[in-house]
């Protein structure tokens, strides 16, 4: 017996994980381009961005997208309000000092590569830019 959804499932081409909040391998703004590549590689239709996000989102991540827009239901809220709202919940940015202490402590994990490590002070560093760069002004 084929199920509708197993079909559509199949249809698309790579695969996207769910978001995870506990798992930490990856932060919302560098999933959410991940999702858009997805999106845009398997042509879904930008009215079934908000469902299939939803769909992508473990149920930690869920619960915390729920918590951001409550009283209202993460369904009720357009796509662009979901990412809005999770960014907040999921990407806080720090200000300028706890950025760049956050830069200055941070340390290679055992186990960590050194191309992980790297990456992710790259990713430290350049988060501390872009708040120098907001609030310098012009």
């Amino acid at each position: 017996m084929d199920r509708p959804n197993s079909t559509r499932m199949s249809l698309y081409r790579g695969s996207l994980e769910r978001f995870d909040v506990q798992s930490g391998s990856e932060g919302w703004e560098q999933w959410t381009e991940r999702f858009e590549i997805f999106t845009d590689a398997n042509q879904v239709p930008e009215a079934d961005h908000r469902m299939l996000l939803l769909n992508h989102c473990g149920p930690k991540a869920y619960r915390l997208m729920r918590e951001a827009v409550a009283p209202d239901k993460p369904s009720t809220k357009s796509f662009t309000e979901l990412v809005q709202a999770a960014k907040d919940k999921f990407d806080p940015i720090p200000g300028v000092n706890a950025a760049r202490a956050a830069f200055y402590v941070r340390t290679q994990q055992p186990g960590e590569s050194v191309a992980t490590f790297m990456t992710e002070l790259r990713r430290l560093a350049a988060r501390r830019r872009l708040l120098v760069k907001e609030l310098t002004p012009n």
